[in-house]
């Protein structure tokens, strides 16, 4: 009896997955053939590849339709293709797809991040959040904490003259230092001490969130691809000692405020000024600090090392590079400053071929939240209506990496992001930052950061690849772009003129 009920059991299910399964071909949209039971996302479950390089096969291989159907485990899902279509999504039918498809609660109380707009699913609290976050990364407020970042840019090249021209520096390693030192400075008016000491609590809760290993990658994968295990295993992006660890930290900041007034007005600062017209709790000031803190840390991180990697292989880029560092700084009694980074142009088009090349995001995910007509394929007979609850995938890899779009898209080339580059681009194929409402909020802080670090070590370093350094790998594990077996630089002193 028993035997009898789990085979039909199992003949059940497998007659629904087979049904489920069938769902794209009885509406006419092609896609790859689905596996049972994990849909078309096996190998990234198994951590054999990551979701935005299969994404990037399905974009070749199905290159004459707008959008392609796959399965997002059992969920009917859509990869969009077509940059118009994008644009529509993003910016143009934003209410249609107002969520990101993140399953990190924003409900839970306990969950120190739900005040991140990137999370927020309930409208009204992404307004409110958006409303507290976004004066702090006006340009105004980025020329005030400029001189927050000197001193971290100060240990940066002092960390990097101690070691010696044949020292070989993992980029990643060392631009992870910098930003979490910058972000402890920009945020708090703390020191982290990420140079000198390799315990340095605020070095160490980083990686806890986002050190690439087998756990992170399953962690990743639940948030991202399994959200009714989220519930199931309670899992969250912070873990419980990194959330204890930031409450105490912005609980005793903000408390030694009190007692003393500071040079310079910081992130925390700034969100204490309007706490009382926000009615924020201290969790949520917490929320908020931390929120800056996860975002700027590895996000320019990743770019900052992709970005010294991709000069030490382009000398003659990085001979350019820093001609236009010491010209601009000529002007500027050899000083940074806020003025003399945003006149480095080329610094500029540096960065977002960067940005371009090592899409540090692959994909951007979010969630159909209300009935949306799509655009009809060639034998359809009506146009398929997509429902609320779909899974939307923007393959930003992809579409940075699509020739029609970059000629010679494998090539380091800054000259893309010239004005008149840009202008023969469709708006929404160049998505580092997202688009429209809920494009990054700390985008500016992120990019100054970024551009003061490269500007300073060019300025005083030649920069090369390490022969130690291994061909790239992308690690799987994680949720970002970054490279397996590290990026391995080599740094010497540039001599003073």
């Amino acid at each position: 009896m028993f035997l009898t009920a789990i085979v039909i059991i199992c003949g059940l299910v497998y007659l629904w997955q087979k049904w489920n399964y069938s769902f794209w071909k009885r509406n006419g949209v092609p896609g790859p053939e689905p596996s049972f039971l994990v849909g078309n996302i096996g190998q990234v479950i198994a951590q054999k590849e990551h979701l935005g390089i299969l994404a990037d096969g399905w974009y070749k291989k199905y290159s004459n339709v707008p959008y392609v159907g796959y399965y997002k485990v059992v969920s009917p899902a859509i990869l969009i293709r077509d940059v118009e279509l994008v644009k529509n999504i993003l910016i143009k039918d934003f209410t249609s797809f107002f969520e990101n498809d993140i399953a990190e609660s924003s409900d839970d109380p306990n969950n120190l991040l739900s005040v991140n707009p990137f999370i927020q699913k309930d409208e009204q609290k992404w307004k409110l959040s958006r409303a507290v976050m976004s004066p702090m990364f006006t340009t105004s407020k980025m020329k005030s904490i400029f001189p927050l970042m000197q001193t971290p840019c100060d240990k940066l090249i002092k960390h990097i003259e101690r070691q010696t021209t044949d020292t070989d520096i993992d980029s990643k390693s060392l631009s992870a230092k910098f930003t979490t030192e910058n972000v402890a400075s920009c945020a708090f008016s703390l020191e982290a001490n990420s140079f000198d000491d390799p315990k340095s609590e605020f070095r160490t809760m980083g990686k806890k969130i986002f050190q690439p290993s087998f756990w992170m990658g399953i962690k990743f994968m639940i948030i991202f691809l399994l959200p009714y295990l989220v519930k199931i295993f309670s899992v969250q992006l912070l873990s419980k000692e990194v959330a204890q660890w930031a409450r105490k930290l912005i609980r005793e900041n903000v408390e030694s405020r009190q007692n003393r007034k500071l040079p310079n007005e910081d992130m925390v600062q700034i969100m204490l000024s309007f706490q009382d017209k926000h009615n924020l709790t201290q969790d949520q000031v917490a929320g908020h600090a931390m929120s800056f803190f996860v975002d700027g840390y590895e996000t320019s991180s990743s770019v900052l090392a992709f970005a010294l990697w991709q000069v030490a292989r382009h000398r003659d880029i990085q001979d350019k590079l820093h001609g236009e560092i010491v010209s601009v700084l000529d002007k500027y009694e050899n000083t940074f400053s806020y003025e003399a980074i945003n006149e480095m142009e080329y610094l500029d088009l540096v960065i977002q071929e960067t940005l371009r090349i090592n899409s540090i995001g692959l994909t951007l995910q979010k969630i159909c939240t209300k009935p949306y007509v799509m655009p009809k394929l060639p034998g359809q007979k009506e146009p398929l209506v997509l429902q609320p609850g779909t899974p939307i995938l923007i393959p930003i890899y992809a579409i940075h990496h699509d020739p029609e779009i970059y000629p010679d898209p494998e090539t380091f080339n800054p000259l893309r992001f010239t004005e008149e580059e840009r202008q023969k681009r469709p708006k929404c194929s160049f998505l580092p930052f997202g688009e429209g409402p809920r494009i990054c909020v700390g985008m500016k802080f992120g990019l100054l950061q970024t551009k003061l670090a490269l500007a300073h070590i060019v300025r005083n370093f030649k920069i090369t690849e390490s022969p130690n350094c291994k061909p790239f790998a992308l690690d799987v594990r994680s949720f970002l772009y970054q490279s397996r077996d590290g990026l391995i630089l080599r740094f010497e002193k540039r001599q003073s003129k």
